[in-house]
């Protein structure tokens, strides 16, 4: 039998649960998603006229509230249109005064995510070898489909051979940098370290890549897309580092091999080095005989070691130019005009900067 003494007070605990549960209850209030022609949550729609004082942030504090607009729709709903669309996946709190338990009350919603967006993948790393320089001055990530730029090195790691994460391998920054299209990002080793005579190569114990080390650079799968969808999976890069390369860069030493002249076969470039990628993208041009900029599609080969240019039109008979930008890199940083680690600007004259350099060659 139970007492009165204890009974009483247990009443009042389960009476006052129940009372808080109701409360909960009724300070709940409906939410509807408005969607854009992408498909993204652009607003939403608050269908309870017994709340003021609201505001929409993705923590449970009020003080992180998120931008946006509230607008009222009727007599019974408002509207919260954020500055940015919502993110898929996403949890947001709704924060509010609720009029009918007389307290603010926060509540939480989710913006579901869309089954029919992919997960995103990691589908390069350049350079694409696993032999690697020294002296390595980039890399680059590519991914299938557009990234948030959200400090990239929260995902990124690179371990040695025993594991062991190596700290501050790559050059922290305000600003990533992402191409246009957000879906391949620059991973900059301190260029301080690579290049020797520098304090910060004496002081920090000279580069992070040792030649003859093996090196791990790992992705973790939360790095999320611009549709709010986590990587498919990590994604790890293996790679053993061999002597630095600090030459620089002679278009004399390429083997250009020659297209047959009235077909659309590629014109090769051989450049017996590991060529930066993007560089070779943009630093390399061919031009016909009147000085016209031939169009064509450029893929790169071998390790980034051979450039194919693949003619939109079909070759004439006649005589054709590569023009190379002097700033052209190869991975290193090594350009026309000087090798990155042995840049003495006092010797570099103004008109050899500009100047570019030129191969030519004539389909048969």
């Amino acid at each position: 039998m139970i007492r009165t003494s204890i009974l009483k007070p247990l009443l009042q605990i389960i009476a006052g649960f129940l009372i808080s549960i109701s409360a909960a209850a009724q300070s709940d209030i409906g939410i509807e998603y408005l969607e854009d022609e992408e498909g993204l949550v652009s607003a939403i729609i608050i269908t309870d006229r017994h709340v003021e004082q609201l505001s929409v942030s993705n923590t449970a504090s009020r003080d992180d509230a998120i931008l946006g607009e509230l607008t009222e729709v009727n007599d019974d709903c408002l509207k919260f249109t954020p500055a940015v669309p919502f993110d898929a996946g996403q949890d947001y709190f709704l924060h509010f005064f609720c009029h009918r338990i007389n307290a603010f009350r926060h509540q939480l919603f989710r913006i579901g995510e869309d089954p029919a967006i992919p997960f995103p993948k990691v589908i390069n790393i350049y350079p694409s070898s696993t032999y690697l320089p020294e002296n390595l001055l980039r890399l680059y990530v590519e991914f299938d489909q557009p990234m948030r730029e959200d400090n990239f090195l929260a995902y990124v790691s690179l371990l040695n051979e025993q594991g062991k994460e190596l700290k501050d391998a790559f050059l922290p920054s305000r600003y990533e940098y992402w191409n246009r299209e957000r879906t391949k990002i620059t991973l900059i080793f301190d260029p301080g370290r690579v290049k020797t005579g520098l304090i910060a190569h004496e002081s920090l114990g000279g580069r992070i890549l040792k030649s003859g080390g093996r090196y791990t650079l790992t992705i973790t799968n939360d790095w999320l897309s611009m549709q709010g969808k986590p990587l498919q999976s990590k994604f790890t890069k293996t790679f053993e580092v061999v002597s630095e390369d600090m030459r620089k860069i002679n278009p004399q030493n390429w083997e250009v091999s020659a297209p047959r002249a009235r077909s659309r076969a590629p014109l090769k470039i051989h450049f017996g080095r590991n060529i930066d990628h993007i560089n070779a993208m943009t630093h390399l041009v061919v031009v016909d005989a009147s000085g016209d900029r031939v169009a064509g599609t450029l893929v790169l080969s071998n390790n980034e070691q051979t450039l194919c240019f693949a003619p939109h039109k079909p070759w004439l008979n006649s005589r054709y130019r590569i023009l190379i930008d002097p700033k052209l890199e190869d991975v290193c940083g090594n350009n026309l005009i000087h090798g990155f680690d042995v840049f003495e600007a006092s010797k570099i004259s103004a008109n050899y900067v500009e100047k570019y350099q030129v191969l030519e060659f004539t389909p048969k």
